[in-house]
């Protein structure tokens, strides 16, 4: 897989998991990646105009995530790329965990409503996450959110780099 693919992948799961509808999503996907199998010069053919794969898919489904990630595909002219997608966007769900650890490096004890805030956000993204919150004083405000190998930095420290390095330019 590239990058390519995993980036339109992880959109579309985004997307999925914004609008909870990761399950009718996966399964509409799964049809179509079956339909679409070994067609990906078909797709990328200058005879075959993106309303022709979009009137195609439209005869699969009518679900309007599915409609628009395809519209986006086509704009950026990446239909012979779609089974490729699809086969990323079907990794990242398997990697979907039942339970998922989120480290969050805090300068300062989080409320239990901030704990259920984070925890609600990040349900977007995992099913069942679990927060492994550590309190680091030496940071002064702010938060940093590490799992898998993301890391999310919003600490003040991170912040006054970023001002110090936009100022330097």
């Amino acid at each position: 897989m590239s990058s390519l693919h995993d980036s339109y992948a992880r959109a579309l799961l985004d997307m999925a998991l914004e609008k909870d509808a990761l399950e009718d999503v996966e399964a509409i996907a799964q049809g179509l990646a079956e339909g679409f199998a070994g067609q990906e010069r078909f797709l990328a053919h200058p005879s075959v105009s993106p309303s022709d794969v979009r009137g195609l898919v439209e005869k699969a489904t009518d679900h309007p995530l599915i409609l628009q990630f395809v519209d986006v595909l086509n704009h950026h002219h990446r239909m012979a790329e779609f089974t490729a997608i699809l086969e990323a966007f079907f990794a990242l769900v398997e990697s979907l965990s039942d339970e998922k650890v989120i480290h969050v490096e805090t300068a300062h004890p989080l409320s239990k409503a901030q704990e259920n805030a984070l925890i609600e956000s990040f349900k977007k993204r995992f099913k069942t996450p679990k927060l492994n919150i550590t309190v680091n004083p030496a940071m002064v405000g702010g938060l940093k959110i590490a799992y898998d190998d993301q890391v999310f930095d919003a600490s003040t420290m991170a912040m006054y780099d970023a001002l110090k390095h936009t100022i330097s330019r």
